[in-house]
C-alpha cells in the first residue's frame, strides 16, 4: 500500500492480517528533478506572484475551491493561478473562472512536457482536493523548494506533510479557510523556510524504496 491511512482502511474493512500488508510510500527521482527544475522559467513574461496546481481536472481534485478561494485572494495579493491539467470538467471550471472575471489571471495549461520548472519557479503549490490515495505532487513540490499548501483531506496529505515547516495542511473542503491559508503562505517569507530535504529522500526517494520491494519479494 501507498499510505498508513489506505493500511489502516484495508485492515478495517477487509480484516487483512496487519503483518500481510507492507507500506512502500511512491517515490521521485530527486537527483533528476534537480536537473530538470532548473530550465527556462515559464513565468518570466509575467510579473507577479504564481501560485500553481498540478492535477486531472476532476470533482476529486476539487479546483472549483482553489479557484473560489484564489477569487478573494486576489483582492489583496497580485497574483496569478496556474493550472496545469485535463479532464471532464474543464469546461465547467472555464465558466467559473469567467463568472469571477478571472480570464486574464487563471491560465489552465492542458499538459507540459516538463512540470518542474512550474513548480520551481512559482511562489506557492497548492493541492485543494477532497480525497487523494497518495498525493505524489506534494513531495515534487517540496523537491523544488515550493512552499505547499493542501487540504487535510482523506488520505495522505497529513501524512506527508504533518511535520515540514514549508507545508501547511488546512480544512477540507472549507472555502474560507483555504483563502487564509494561501494569503498566510504567500506572505511567508520563503528563504526563513526549512525545506528538510534529507526528510524528503529518506521517505521518498526511489533509490531508497528499491530495497523495500526486493526485501518483499525475497522474504
Amino acid at each position: 500500500v501507498v499510505s498508513n491511512y489506505i493500511k489502516k482502511y484495508i485492515i478495517d474493512n477487509y480484516k487483512i492480517n496487519n503483518d500481510k500488508i507492507f507500506l512502500i510510500y511512491p517515490s521521485i527521482n530527486f537527483s533528476e528533478i534537480d536537473k530538470l527544475k532548473i530550465t527556462s522559467n515559464p513565468y518570466i513574461d509575467i510579473n507577479k506572484k504564481i501560485i500553481v496546481t498540478i492535477g486531472r481536472l476532476s470533482e476529486q481534485k476539487n479546483h472549483k475551491l482553489l479557484i473560489k478561494s484564489f477569487a478573494n485572494v486576489k483582492k489583496l495579493i497580485d497574483c496569478n493561478l496556474v493550472i496545469i491539467g485535463n479532464g471532464k470538467i474543464k469546461d465547467s471550471l472555464l465558466k467559473i473562472i469567467d463568472n469571477y472575471n478571472l480570464k486574464k489571471s487563471i491560465n489552465i495549461i492542458e499538459k507540459v512536457d516538463n512540470p518542474y520548472p512550474y513548480l520551481y519557479y512559482a511562489d506557492l503549490f497548492v493541492l485543494s482536493s477532497k480525497w487523494e490515495g497518495f498525493g505524489l505532487v506534494l513531495i515534487e513540490a517540496l523537491a523544488c523548494n515550493l512552499k505547499t499548501i493542501s487540504t487535510d483531506c482523506p488520505g495522505s496529505p497529513k501524512e506527508i506533510l504533518a511535520d515540514l515547516n514549508a507545508a501547511l495542511l488546512t480544512k477540507n473542503n472549507d472555502q474560507d479557510e483555504l483563502t487564509k491559508s494561501i494569503i498566510f503562505m504567500m506572505n511567508k517569507n520563503k528563504s526563513k523556510l526549512n525545506f528538510n530535504r534529507e526528510h524528503l529522500e529518506k521517505n521518498f526517494s526511489i533509490n531508497k524504496h528499491v530495497n523495500s520491494y526486493i526485501n518483499i519479494i525475497i522474504n
